[in-house]
């Protein structure tokens, strides 16, 4: 029963902040994430680092990524270092007593101009509070700020543009008295309501009905052979649209497979996980029935060692392999073409306060 609990509540969280009231974090850039695409370096770092290189070579062109870590491990300071002078970006965070941060990201063109600058404030949850983005010049391109209540649930969400703050939309939340959501709306720059999300939940299935006739369902069904599955569907006027289907072993609650199917029931995407490690061994796309791309995961102790992707004719597309030291962490990677020719390189250095 803890299970199928604690199940509803990711689903419900899931949907609730990714699905119907994605607006709400859309927008929201996370200069944190910006990375080198596709190397799953960890982003927790053993104690007292100062500072890690990752000293990237990418058809002749060097770039070094720079982060810098305090003495608390946080990062505080992360830019990129390009061979000549191409473009490069910076990002600083700094924290407040109460544990909430406010990061800057600043992107730079070739000439050293600034491009364009975003800010964004976060509580010590994690949560936004603000996000603003301004040209080369300061001049305003968009805002958005996000409204907590007393409890800490978010009930407001105001999005504008240009330096004239003209409104874009607004997102509002309600909820019973367990802190369940059970209403968003969406509401256009002339307070018009555009879209409408209600909510149903209990112990078997939640229900969600939007606006114009749609209802989403999710149900929890526990099979014979002591898995569970999360069955999330949506239906309009016409009929059933995209449903995902996530399949969990009862015993630990590792996923073993995720599937989506279309509004004609086939298959468009099937992820197969090794439940072990709770990670992805195969992920596969579709179209018309037939695989439209396959990546194929490796690991060893839990680590990624080897990613390859292939076409629909199961012909190679790129490479990727990776190597960590003794502590688990990544200290190289190295990527490839479908001709097996090493495309770019990684090269990763963790510096110590001793050292």
């Amino acid at each position: 029963m803890y299970f199928k609990s604690f199940i509803f509540f990711v689903l419900t969280f899931f949907i609730t902040l990714c699905l119907f009231a994605q607006n709400q974090y859309v927008n929201r850039y996370d200069p944190y994430d910006i990375y080198v695409d596709s190397v799953p370096v960890k982003s927790l770092f053993p104690k007292g680092l100062k500072t890690v290189i990752m000293e990237q070579t990418f058809l002749e062109n060097e770039t070094n990524f720079v982060r810098n870590f305090d003495e608390e491990n946080r990062l505080y300071e992360f830019h990129s270092e390009p061979e000549g002078h191409g473009d490069h970006f910076s990002y600083t965070r700094s924290f407040d007593d109460e544990g909430g941060v406010t990061g800057t990201y600043t992107m730079y063109a070739s000439n050293g101009n600034v491009d364009f600058k975003i800010t964004h404030e976060e509580n010590k949850k994690g949560e936004p509070l603000k996000q603003v983005k301004e040209d080369g010049k300061g001049k305003l391109i968009e805002e958005i700020v996000w409204e907590y209540n007393e409890d800490g649930l978010l009930i407001h969400t105001n999005h504008v543009e240009s330096d004239k703050r003209k409104l874009v939309n607004e997102w509002f939340y309600e909820y019973d008295e367990s802190g369940e959501m059970t209403k968003t709306s969406l509401k256009d720059s002339k307070g018009k309501t555009e879209f409408e999300w209600i909510y149903k939940t209990n112990e078997e299935q939640n229900t969600m009905q939007a606006g114009k006739g749609q209802i989403f369902i999710n149900t929890l069904t526990e099979t014979e052979d002591e898995f569970y599955l999360v069955n999330d569907q949506r239906f309009d006027e016409k009929g059933g649209e995209l449903h995902h289907i996530w399949r969990y072993y009862a015993v630990d609650t590792t996923i073993e497979a995720y599937l989506v199917y279309n509004e004609t029931n086939k298959l468009v995407y099937k992820a197969e996980y090794d439940h072990s490690i709770n990670k992805p061994l195969q992920i596969k796309t579709f179209e018309d029935g037939k695989v439209e791309n396959k990546g194929v995961y490796k690991y060893e102790e839990g680590l990624m060692t080897n990613y390859s992707e292939y076409d629909s004719k199961n012909e190679l597309i790129e490479h990727h392999l990776y190597i960590y030291n003794d502590e688990g962490f990544m200290t190289r990677a190295r990527i490839y073409d479908d001709r097996n020719k090493n495309e770019r390189t990684i090269v990763i250095k963790y510096r110590f306060e001793d050292q």
